[in-house]
């Protein structure tokens, strides 16, 4: 990822940053009005997303550090980080929706009043602007994905609220307030397991999702000067950031004429699979290198 995409990932987290921020003091300040324990409690809740937010974009300054003799890749991996920890925390907030839903089914109990209902459509708004702020860039960020899902689980939950609220009123059927609540626990768990899985591959070094090694391997073994690919390494520095190793087998020639392959291997790694940091060890076939490899 480009300095100018981190800055761009930091204005759609800092737009959230404020909506949600802002909405949180709605919520408490109607909350303490209308005497609603619900609405203040969900005020501290949208108050930890908010500080969830404020984490996931100093993540996105943090990776724009240069590189140092220390951490040689720079630190893009900071938004990798911040992304797994955020894929905890959804985790642990779904696990709390069993829970309430859970204690609703034991003793089903309707919403509190005309109060929730209005803040349940302006948190559908609020949250949801967001999240289409958020839908198309979350796609290539596993960082903003994982604020894409905290998002979509706020503004879910609220509307939620808003059907429960009204299939209460009108039929006084009050388990659909938990069983709403159970399905949208389990949408956010799908979100939250698609987080973890993409960050911890990320961190493994796992080849990337969309990239087909043998494809590589072939597309590099069909150039006319190259006998063999092995020891093939294809992996993730950091959002859109993606590395290939390889050690490739020529035919005795000198150092300066590797040039002209190296040129052509590194455009059709980057036109064809987005790869934009090559490293080649050229063998000939008489070397022996193959016998080192781990």
């Amino acid at each position: 990822m480009h300095k100018h995409d981190y800055g761009k990932s930091r204005r759609s987290i800092l737009l959230g940053i404020i909506v949600n921020g802002l909405f949180t003091v709605v919520e408490l300040v109607v909350g303490i009005f209308a005497n609603s324990l619900a609405l203040v409690n969900d005020a501290v809740h949208d108050f930890t997303d908010t500080l969830t937010l404020a984490f996931s974009w100093w993540a996105t300054r943090f990776a724009e550090t240069p590189s140092d003799n220390q951490r040689t890749w720079g630190y893009h991996r900071a938004t990798i980080l911040a992304a797994f920890v955020n894929g905890i925390g959804l985790v642990l907030i779904t696990l709390f929706i069993f829970y309430r839903a859970y204690g609703r089914i034991l003793s089903p109990e309707p919403v509190e009043g005309i109060y929730v209902l209005a803040v349940a459509i302006i948190g559908i708004v609020a949250n949801g602007y967001i999240v289409w702020r958020l839908r198309r860039a979350s796609r290539h960020d596993v960082n903003l994905k994982s604020i894409y899902w905290h998002m979509s689980e706020d503004a879910l939950g609220w509307g939620g609220v808003l059907v429960a609220g009204i299939v209460m009123t009108l039929t006084e059927f009050y388990l659909i307030d938990p069983l709403i609540s159970i399905v949208i626990g389990l949408i956010v768990l799908s979100g939250a397991y698609s987080v973890l899985k993409e960050a911890a591959d990320i961190l493994l070094e796992s080849v990337p999702s969309h990239i087909d090694i043998d494809d590589v391997r072939a597309a590099m073994r069909g150039h006319a000067d190259i006998r063999d690919v092995h020891d093939l390494h294809v992996w993730v520095i950091g959002p859109g950031h993606y590395a290939l190793s390889a050690h490739v087998k020529v035919a005795e020639m000198r150092v300066r004429d590797t040039d002209p392959i190296v040129r052509d291997l590194q455009e059709m790694l980057r036109n064809r699979f987005g790869i934009t940091h090559v490293t080649i060890a050229f063998e000939t076939e008489q070397c022996l290198c193959g016998n080192l490899e781990h």
